[in-house]
C-alpha cells in the first residue's frame, strides 16, 4: 500500500484560524488608523474655524499717492489675539512688494499702518478694492476712491 501524505483536520483548522485572525487584525488596524486620520482632520478644521471666528480686525483708512503708486493702509485689530497679514490685493491683483515688509503681525487692540506699492496704477477719482487676507484666511475688503 502506498502512504498518503495529508494534513490532519486539526492542523488545517489551526492554519485557517491563524489566517482569519491575521486578516481580522489587519482590518481592525486599517479601520482604526482611518478613523484616527479623519478625527485629526476634523479637529484641525475645527481649530482653524475657531481661530477664524476669534480673529477680529478691519481696514479703517486708506490713503494713496498717484505720483508713485504708493498706498498706505491702516488696519485695526479689535480682537483678543494678534494676527498676521498674509496677502494684500488691489483690484484682485496680488501686491508683491508687501512680502518684503518686515513685521506683518498686528497685536490685539492695535492700529498699524502698512505701506505698499500698488500693482495697478493709481488715477485720480478711480475706485479701487483693497483686500487683505490673514494667515488664518480671514478677509477684509475696503472700497476706496483715490
Amino acid at each position: 500500500m502506498s502512504e498518503r501524505l495529508a494534513i490532519s483536520e486539526l492542523y488545517a483548522s489551526l492554519i485557517l484560524l491563524i489566517i482569519t485572525s491575521t486578516m481580522g487584525i489587519m482590518l481592525y488596524n486599517y479601520a482604526t488608523e482611518t478613523t484616527l486620520k479623519y478625527e485629526e482632520s476634523f479637529i484641525d478644521k475645527e481649530n482653524q474655524n475657531y481661530k477664524q471666528i476669534l480673529e477680529r480686525w478691519s481696514i479703517v483708512h486708506v490713503i494713496g499717492d498717484s505720483n508713485n503708486d504708493e498706498i498706505k493702509i491702516t488696519v485695526y485689530n479689535y480682537g483678543e489675539f494678534e494676527f498676521e497679514i498674509d496677502e494684500v490685493y488691489v483690484n484682485d491683483v496680488l501686491v508683491t512688494s508687501f512680502n518684503q515688509l518686515g513685521n506683518k503681525t498686528i497685536n490685539s487692540f492695535d492700529l498699524k499702518e502698512i505701506s505698499i506699492k500698488s500693482p495697478v496704477s493709481l488715477g485720480g477719482g478711480e475706485k479701487y478694492t483693497i483686500l487683505i487676507v490673514s494667515k488664518n484666511g480671514v478677509k477684509s475688503n475696503y472700497i476706496w476712491r483715490n
